[in-house]
């Protein structure tokens, strides 16, 4: 639900003389994460709240699902929501935390996230009702002063029960190098491909021979 649904909602009720009788509570849509710790252009994609800290390296965030979101836009299977919009927000909330409490002042918004492992369990369905996701900073270090690494554990709740698990290892570079490595590989892989190409097309010696 989006800021523009629960007015429609308020209006609503307003006409029916019921603002006293019914009260929305929209505090989490009004602390949905901003583009520069969620990673995302545009509000509707934001699927968490700014992350609440709960104790030593642990956190915690409303799961904030909107109709227009990304990851919602096709998908007609029964009344649960897609296993990948539970990734989804595990990933925006491990960069959150990250960015948010971990990473200098000087780096946040311009860190490169790469993931080295992302393992996800599902537990049960996940509903559009209300949930949770908890964020545990197993380890962070710095190995050089371009990159800090991480180690994760990200948990969606609802209803008291785990919807889903993910075990997730990352590291933040700083953009340049990150920019740098990125066109590299992008060189490199673009080689490789028009090598495999080319070596498709020559012409085979015993496939030519005319029988």
């Amino acid at each position: 639900m989006s800021q523009f649904d629960v007015q429609f909602i308020h209006d609503t009720l307003a006409r029916h003389g019921l603002t006293d009788v019914v009260v929305i509570d929209d505090q989490a849509l009004r602390d949905r994460a901003g583009r520069r710790i969620a990673h995302k252009h545009r509000a509707e994609n934001v699927l968490i709240s700014v992350p609440r800290r709960t104790g030593p390296d642990s956190f915690e965030s409303d799961l904030l699902v909107d109709s227009g979101n990304e990851v919602m836009s096709d998908h007609l299977t029964g009344q649960h929501m897609q296993g990948m919009l539970a990734m989804e927000a595990g990933r925006q909330m491990f960069i959150a935390v990250a960015e948010q409490h971990y990473l200098p002042p000087e780096a946040v918004g311009d860190s490169y996230f790469v993931i080295d492992t992302f393992a996800t369990h599902y537990r049960n369905f996940l509903f559009p009702l209300p949930a949770t996701i908890r964020c545990k900073v197993l380890s962070h270090r710095s190995p050089h002063r371009t990159r800090t690494t991480f180690a994760c554990e990200v948990v969606v709740l609802q209803g008291g029960g785990e919807a889903a698990v993910m075990e997730v290892r990352f590291t933040a570079f700083d953009t340049q190098v990150a920019h740098v490595k990125e066109a590299r590989a992008a060189e490199r892989s673009l080689r490789d491909t028009v090598a495999v190409l080319a070596g498709a097309l020559e012409p085979n010696s015993t496939e030519m021979q005319v029988v």
